[in-house]
């Protein structure tokens, strides 16, 4: 069984902007901060001209269901690689998105950024799957949620950043 996360964020700036924020090193360690991470390591490799590879790991408390706790403890580990395409003409990009977090969960799926007539979008396309008999879903939707509120908080936060120029 598994859970599917389908998000769309929106940005006030062009791709080729807005990707430079949300890949710039000072960025992903002040999302992580307004995200709750008690720790943090960053490995960006590559460039925005051409593909690049973003490595986020992060220690967060486990804020979950009672259910879940038994299985993740008072932390979680979580993992994050988004390998990002090169870009299009007008910014656009693709990337897969793997997160691992400590304990039985796993997202895998899909960002698509594009530009739109505003500014630009990213599509947070997968599934979230918990390998765990009779609580997996519980867990699955949980995840999901925690999921968009973090991707609503990236979007908030990216949007101050884009405001300051």
């Amino acid at each position: 069984m598994s859970t599917p996360l389908d998000v769309v964020q929106t940005f006030p700036a062009d791709a080729f902007r807005t990707f430079d924020v949300l890949t710039n090193r000072e960025y992903i360690e002040a999302k992580c901060v307004a995200t709750g991470s008690l720790r943090t390591a960053i490995a960006i490799s590559g460039d925005a001209a051409s593909a690049i590879t973003v490595r986020t790991e992060r220690l967060l408390p486990a804020n979950v269901p009672a259910v879940a706790k038994s299985f993740v403890g008072d932390t979680i580990d979580v993992t994050e690689v988004q390998e990002w395409s090169a870009p299009d003409r007008d910014g656009s990009r693709s990337a897969i998105v793997t997160v691992k977090f400590s304990g039985p969960l796993r997202f895998e799926g899909t960002a698509d950024l594009r530009a739109t007539p505003e500014g630009c979008a990213i599509q947070t396309l997968g599934r979230l799957t918990a390998k765990v008999p009779f609580v997996g879903g519980t867990i699955e939707e949980e995840a999901a949620r925690q999921t968009e509120k973090y991707l609503r908080v990236e979007e908030s936060l990216a949007a101050a950043w884009l405001g300051r120029a």
